[in-house]
């Protein structure tokens, strides 16, 4: 089972006066390689050659070539839920945060901003593909373009306490496929500081229960796996880290109002439905 590629490269031409709507979701990222257009948003804002511009998930427009000439660009999208084995928690509580979300709901970089010569040199040197080498270059892309870098996700605050830099430290280096196997002692071990302390800073940081967020995220990750695999149910529960069948059936159900059955079978019927 396949799903919409992202981190890949798109060419689209438009005519003059046509209008185009991304067909799909999650963060999206336009850089016009020739002509000028609009982004009918609000507010509207032109484009011209070598300059771009990136979405967030709750953001919706239609773009529109001038009636004077045509636009031709490059554009991908981007799903943070399908990085669990690059993303550090930090980073994805980060790109799905809702003032993350608005604050970057539509960021236009001029011809001569970084991101933009990045764009259309990654646009020049790469055919629309899904290589290691292009994907490799649309992740530099996407960090420069939402401010990840290194510890700009560290407030001050976190800075001056020695547990709470040694946790910050910690979710820097593991990402969430790790995250969703490890006990919320093993990470207070790491830290140096009491579980109750952990948990403590998980919440400050996070906004809920270590337990809670676990969980979600590893229930994120057993329905795409059930969308994308036929790796059988009980491989798919050890995967996200539970080592009873029926604990893992229970969760996903109380979850997703669907057994892991029921969520696999209702996704293939969604998928040969848009085949169709």
């Amino acid at each position: 089972m396949v799903s919409a590629p992202h981190l890949v490269l798109h060419e689209i031409h438009l005519n003059p006066g046509q209008e185009w709507a991304f067909a799909v979701d999650g963060w999206r990222f336009f850089s016009v390689v020739s002509g000028q257009g609009y982004w009918l948003s609000d507010p509207v804002r032109s484009l011209d050659t070598g300059e771009a511009f990136m979405i967030s998930p709750i953001t919706k427009g239609v773009l529109r070539a001038s009636q004077l000439a045509g636009l031709s660009g490059v554009y991908f999208q981007f799903h943070p839920d399908r990085l669990t084995d690059l993303l550090t928690p930090v980073e994805r509580h980060f790109l799905e945060a809702k003032q993350t979300l608005e604050r970057l709901a539509l960021r236009h970089f001029p011809a001569n901003d970084p991101v933009a010569l990045e764009f259309a040199s990654l646009a020049a040197r790469s055919s629309p593909d899904a290589s290691l080498a292009s994907r490799s270059s649309v992740l530099r892309l996407i960090a420069m373009a939402v401010g990840i870098g290194p510890g700009a996700l560290v407030s001050d605050s976190e800075r001056r306490s020695s547990a709470a830099e040694r946790f910050q430290a910690l979710l820097g280096r593991i990402t969430e496929a790790e995250f969703i196997r490890c006990s919320v002692e093993s990470l207070a071990l790491q830290c140096r500081c009491s579980t109750r302390h952990l948990s403590r800073l998980f919440r400050t940081t996070f906004s809920l229960s270590f337990s809670a967020r676990q969980t979600e995220l590893r229930m994120q990750k057993a329905a795409q796996m059930l969308r994308e695999t036929d790796l059988r149910i009980a491989q798919i529960a050890s995967e996200c880290g539970y080592r009873h069948i029926g604990l893992f059936n229970a969760t996903f159900k109380r979850r997703w109002k669907r057994t892991p059955s029921e969520w696999r079978q209702a996704s293939r019927n969604a998928d040969s439905s848009e085949v169709a």
